[in-house]
């Protein structure tokens, strides 16, 4: 998954996966292809961020220089690939330069395994019913986990650059974000398009994460009283009452707990809503 990042946070259009690649002169071209006005004025902007001649940059993806390895790792930062993917693009580039047939063969087997290696991490990833400890301590460390995926079930969300303008989010911290959903099943990368993924998730009262869980978006909830929202509720009610009554509104709450995902869990994706008992929109 690669996300194309610039000092104006444009054309975060398409998730292209570069082990789909054995060229990486293809997919930057694929890249730079899915960028506002098809890249228009792209690869100036590449040439300026890492100093480097704007003629060079042509030459290399339009033409047939070679691309060194020093430039290919900051070509590598400057569209913010992954470790793991900076790796691989590497490797690609060095599949391209190397000058006899038995380093070729050498690097094309190394291509090979990576991409093996994520097929089989997909077909893992289909096949996992139950998250491990350690991604749960992740998917529940902070409301963006959680409030992005459920973003995602809305169809204007399938872009990146939409969920970027409504969670006003760093382009890196979402690209972290949404490496590690797309990862680990929680989304699931379609036709160039975000969606939700098969993975499912659940944490009980009792579980070490509920508290962070809760914490998370209530503090969220704190962050958006003062903006006053009229289709936001924030009630704060402290009261005296007997035994008996205290137990009966205990019940009714979770009564409207299940009323509220018994609609909830059929209704189509339209809007995203958060409940502590505050009920708003973020």
């Amino acid at each position: 998954m690669t996300i194309i990042k610039n000092d104006l946070w444009e054309g975060i259009q398409m998730l292209i996966r570069i082990y789909d690649f054995n060229n990486y002169k293809d997919y930057i071209q694929t890249l730079v292809s899915k960028q506002p006005k098809s890249g228009h004025g792209f690869y100036r902007k590449m040439a300026l961020k890492l100093n480097v001649s704007t003629t060079l940059m042509s030459q290399v993806f339009n033409g047939d220089k070679p691309l060194s390895l020093e430039l290919a790792m900051k070509v590598a930062e400057y569209i913010g690939l992954l470790e793991k993917e900076s790796e691989y693009f590497i490797t690609l580039v060095e599949y391209d330069r190397a000058g006899s047939q038995s380093l070729k063969q050498m690097f094309f087997k190394k291509i090979k395994r990576a991409q093996k290696e994520q097929s089989q991490l997909g077909k893992r990833i289909d096949h996992d019913i139950e998250i491990n400890d350690m991604t749960k301590s992740i998917f529940y460390s902070n409301w963006l986990y959680t409030g992005l995926r459920n973003l995602i079930a809305i169809p204007e969300f399938a872009h990146l650059e939409k969920i970027s303008e409504r969670l006003q989010i760093t382009p890196q911290k979402l690209k972290e974000i949404v490496g590690f959903l797309v990862q680990h099943g929680f989304c699931d990368l379609q036709n160039g398009h975000i969606k939700i993924g098969p993975q499912k998730t659940f944490i009980s009262k009792d579980s070490p994460w509920a508290q962070q869980h809760h914490q998370n978006w209530r503090i969220k909830a704190i962050e958006k009283m003062p903006m006053n929202f009229q289709q936001n509720i924030f009630y704060t009610g402290p009261m005296s009452m007997s035994h008996d009554v205290a137990e009966q509104v205990r019940n009714d709450i979770l009564k409207l707990i299940e009323s509220v995902y018994e609609k909830v869990g059929p209704s189509t994706s339209e809007t995203v809503r958060c409940f502590n008992l505050d009920w708003f929109e973020y």
